[in-house]
């Protein structure tokens, strides 16, 4: 038989010969192994998954989903049609409720419904939060209540202020707010809440992230309903708001209490101490000095000093053991009645007497919901702390706020008590194996044991809690806390044994005037903790910087820390992929070459070793600090060493960006393009104007820059030196434009300026916000076209910043041709930024430095995308005869605002019109390029090949 043969036993097998075919039948054996052993995983993982929804999981799952629908909302590029959102989440409902008994599908449906409705809750929140905020900075006279004080660090006030009127230039109903918060001077008393006061203020509208990626600040400002922002310029005037709500006349005296509590704890405990105090006692937390706060940042005690589950777990706890001590003295109460419960009812009363305290902060609100609902538990006779009644209190939260689940608080909070919960078993094995020691063992014996119980038990928490909510640490401020479990092994016994009774004893005491000897002892426990955090902070490695992260670590290890421990059968182990995943991507992040501030300023360079060049001002210090966290560099904000590189005048400042292989870049403008150091004479010179390698005099004019001034030279710059400059002055346009690969500006820059060469400046800010650049390629070199190698330069002539719109003041007399599109002239190929590309949100754009960028959506259209200038690789020496060629290099670009913008988006509406009005010129001038070219093609075409010259014309 060749096809088949009879076995032994009656079965028939395939009998194929030597070499014809044993290799195909093998691998389909293998095939159907694989799929059977698949079949087999997937039967097992189904019943596992029955396993647990069976036990009741299909509660906490649902809101796990719920809220990943809502943070699927905040991070879509652009708005959801509402009512669209709303259909679809309220038709998967009803089917879900309909087809409930359908096993898998209804499942499937439910899990659905659930990222449907989280989608729907967001944009409905979006909408419910809707309020004017101001267009840009101004100037204004504000009137209003207090509804909120807050001590800062420099001893000013921070007020929270309800608005009734604001009179300023320019302000129409549409950019009023009705809630801002500015900061009074030190020397200006403060007004009490409730107060009806009056000032002239600087105000400006939210802020967004600093860094693309980061943190929004201004979404957090929509969903506090805050539209503008700024400080006071000089005093607080009383003014008549008139008659206060109900509202405001319950919580004014509150507010009143809580700001003299502050002040009476600051008064007592000077110095960190006080502050530290103040924001365990009452929540408020500005006056912490930045150097105790980095240190309980860095050895990670935060924790401590914010009003969260610590402290309510912690004061509740204290109230239970006291009345449950009090009434056991009494047999007869004891025995007869649920003392267990009167005593949760109490620690629920006094809790929320605490939470009023807090001034209802986000974190302790979200403590409190979550210890109520184990409370109540408790008081049913059921367990105390489940993932059913976190998944409870959880849901609570996000349905009265879902922009809560973006808040780095709410995700550590939950994701730090959903893994202690789960991970309650293995403490108990741990337990189990280590029964206490016999009766006849002795007093000593025992309290041995019971000490190291503790502090096992706190190591063990401390590991848990810390790396559930490492990937939001790592992903929000770019650290670790490696000694973390020391420090807070070490601190947290003084917290609960000394800092909260102490506290809670001088809040009794306090309207008595016997708050002294609390206060000291709680002042003792804090110096202690201040003095743990700065000793682990300053061990090796203590700062546990580790830079940013690629952005898929925070989502992806969220999702392993909830995988882990959620399920409870051996699907947890699946959790291990995104863990690894996570971990890989935390060394993957992005750094950029040069970053640019939300206005023009800080500007950020780094070089060759990674080292940052940072030209900021004393204004830039919060952007500057998290640019360095990002970049896992240690020095603080106002290091000297950071401006090293960066060279100025009054018109702007200059970064040589040395582009050669292994060449230091950042390095002095003085020294040679062969890399060894200038004379000091010739760095002498520099400083006076004096080019260290023409020996022009001092006090000889540049184009565009007054005598005696800074400024780089074409023959200053190596071969493959970039520059980088960033104007102040409409004048160092005029130069700068012709040397530098990169113009950051806050002014706005003039069109012939950006027909040259990369600009980035204040109306590509306004609408995309904090930028940064990354290298993608090799330099090249960008002609930037003239005449022909004869002709006689002209003389250069300087810009005129008055020109008006449309007219290129620089193209005519330096370069020797007209104004013209944007893709005019190209003679060698290059990057097309955007050509196939829509820009939807926040935008990587692939282009090179000395190539104009714009991110405007029209502008990336595959019909309206204007080419490239000429970027040809190597020297020009028909152009470098009157001008070098500027030395580009292919980047890619990163903004921080999406586009189209979302409703929180801080977007300034003459900065958009302008940036439209560009966008629309630029398709318009490519188009009648294009018309043109068509239309000479065909006139070509038509009058056919041109005929031999005759005799007589030579």
């Amino acid at each position: 038989m060749t096809g088949a043969e009879l076995h032994p036993g009656g079965s028939i097998g395939a009998t194929v010969p030597a070499g014809s075919g044993a290799a195909p039948l093998a691998s389909l054996a293998i095939a159907g192994s694989w799929r059977l052993r698949l079949a087999a995983f997937a039967r097992r993982a189904a019943d596992a998954v029955e396993d647990d929804l069976g036990d009741g999981l299909g509660g906490p799952l649902l809101v796990v989903v719920y809220a990943f629908g809502i943070a699927a909302y905040f991070t879509v590029l652009s708005e959801p049609w509402l009512p669209a959102s709303v259909a679809v989440a309220l038709a998967a409902i009803v089917a879900t409720m309909i087809l409930r008994r359908r096993g898998h599908a209804a499942r499937g449906l439910a899990v659905f419904a659930a990222l449907a409705a989280g989608v729907a809750s967001g944009s409905l929140e979006t909408r419910r939060w809707a309020a004017p905020r101001l267009d840009h900075a101004r100037t204004v006279t504000v009137t209003g209540r207090v509804v909120d004080l807050d001590a800062t660090v420099r001893g000013g006030t921070r007020l929270g202020l309800a608005v009734t009127r604001m009179e300023g230039r320019g302000l129409t109903p549409e950019t009023t707010p009705r809630v801002i918060s500015a900061t009074l001077a030190p020397y200006a008393a403060a007004p009490r809440v409730g107060d009806g006061v009056t000032f002239r203020a600087r105000l400006k509208p939210p802020e967004g992230p600093v860094l693309p990626g980061g943190y929004d600040f201004a979404r957090r400002a929509y969903f506090e309903g805050r539209g503008a922002s700024g400080y006071v310029l000089g005093r607080a005037s009383p003014a008549d708001v008139g008659p206060p709500s109900t509202l405001d006349r319950l919580l004014a005296p509150i507010g009143d209490l809580r700001h003299t509590i502050a002040d009476r704890v600051r008064a007592s405990l000077p110095g960190a101490s006080g502050a530290i105090g103040a924001a365990i006692m009452v929540g408020e937390q500005r006056a912490i000095p930045d150097a105790a706060a980095e240190a309980l940042r860095a050895s990670g005690l935060t924790h401590i000093v914010s009003i969260s589950g610590l402290h309510m777990s912690l004061v509740a706890g204290g109230v239970i053991a006291t009345i449950r001590l009090i009434l056991a003295a009494f047999p007869a109460i004891a025995l007869r009645f649920p003392i267990r419960k009167w005593a949760a009812a109490a620690a629920i009363l006094v809790t929320t007497v605490y939470l009023l305290l807090s001034g209802n902060q986000v974190a302790a609100l979200r403590s409190y919901l979550m210890l109520s609902v184990a409370l109540v538990a408790v008081m049913l006779d059921r367990p105390a702390l489940t993932m059913h009644t976190i998944a409870v209190s959880a849901a609570a939260i996000l349905v009265v706020d879902p922009s809560a689940a973006m808040e780095p608080s709410f995700q550590m909070s939950y994701l730090a008590v959903i893994a202690l919960v789960a991970s309650w078993d293995l403490w108990r094995l741990w337990l189990e194996r280590r029964p206490p020691p016999e009766r006849e063992a002795g007093l000593v014996a025992h309290a041995l044991h019971g000490v190291a119980m503790h502090v096992q038990g706190l190591a063990f928490s401390s590991l848990i809690a810390g790396l559930a909510t490492a990937p939001v640490i790592a992903g929000v401020f770019f650290r670790g806390a490696p000694y973390s479990i020391l420090a807070n092994m070490i601190v947290l016994p003084v917290t609960g044994l000394l800092i909260m009774p102490a506290a809670v004893l001088a809040a009794l005491a306090m309207p008595f005037g016997l708050d002294a000897w609390p206060l000291w002892a709680m002042g003792l426990g804090i110096d202690f903790m201040v003095a743990v955090g700065r000793w682990a902070a300053a061990l090796p490695g203590g700062a546990g910087l580790i830079g940013a992260p690629h952005p898929a670590m925070m989502p992806l290890g969220i999702v392993a820390v909830l995988w882990l421990s959620v399920w409870r059968s051996k699907l947890r182990l699946l959790g291990l992929v995104p863990a690894l995943l996570a971990t890989a991507a935390l060394f993957m992040g992005p750094r950029p070459d040069i970053s640019i501030g939300r206005h023009g300023s800080p500007v950020a360079v780094r070089d060759a070793t990674g080292r940052l060049h940072v030209l900021a001002t004393r204004q830039d210090r919060f952007d500057t600090a998290n640019w360095l966290a990002a970049a896992a560099d240690s020095r603080p904000p106002d290091d000297p060493t950071l401006a090293a590189g960066w060279r100025c005048d009054p018109l702007g400042c200059v970064f040589r960006l040395a582009a050669g292989s292994g060449a230091p870049t950042g390095a002095d403008p003085t020294a040679r393009s062969d890399g060894s150091a200038a004379s000091a004479s010739a760095r002498q010179g520099a400083d006076d104007g004096v080019s260290p390698t023409t020996g022009q005099p001092p006090n000889q004019p540049t184009a565009g820059r007054p005598p005696g001034e800074a400024a780089v030279a074409a023959r200053d710059l190596g071969e493959d030196d970039l520059v980088i400059a960033v104007v102040r002055h409409p004048r160092g346009f005029d130069e700068d434009c012709r040397r530098a690969a990169l113009i950051v500006t806050a002014l706005i820059a003039p069109d012939g300026c950006r027909a040259r060469t990369t600009v980035i400046d204040r109306i590509d800010l306004a609408t995309s916000g904090a930028t940064t650049l990354r290298f993608t390629g090799p330099p090249l070199r960008r002609a930037l076209g003239g005449p022909a190698p004869t002709a006689v330069a002209p003389t250069p002539a300087p810009l005129d910043p008055t020109a008006e719109p449309g007219l290129d003041p620089i193209a005519d007399p330096v370069f020797g041709r007209a104004a013209g599109p944007p893709g005019e002239g190209i003679v060698g190929p290059g990057p097309e930024p955007g050509a196939g590309s829509a820009r939807t949100g926040p935008t990587v754009v692939s282009t090179a430095v000395g190539a104009p960028v714009t991110t405007e959506p029209a502008a990336f259209t595959p019909s309206a995308a204007p080419k490239s200038p000429p970027i040809v690789a190597g020297a020009v020496e028909a152009v470098a005869v009157l001008e070098p060629p500027i030395v580009a290099r292919p980047v890619a670009i990163t903004t921080s605002l999406p586009s189209p913008p979302r409703p929180w988006t801080p977007v300034d509406p003459l900065a958009a019109a302008i940036r439209a009005a560009r966008g629309e010129a630029a398709s318009i001038a490519a188009a009648d390029a294009a018309a043109a070219s068509a239309t000479v093609e065909a006139e070509t075409a038509a009058a056919g090949p041109p005929s031999a010259p005759a005799v007589d014309d030579w």
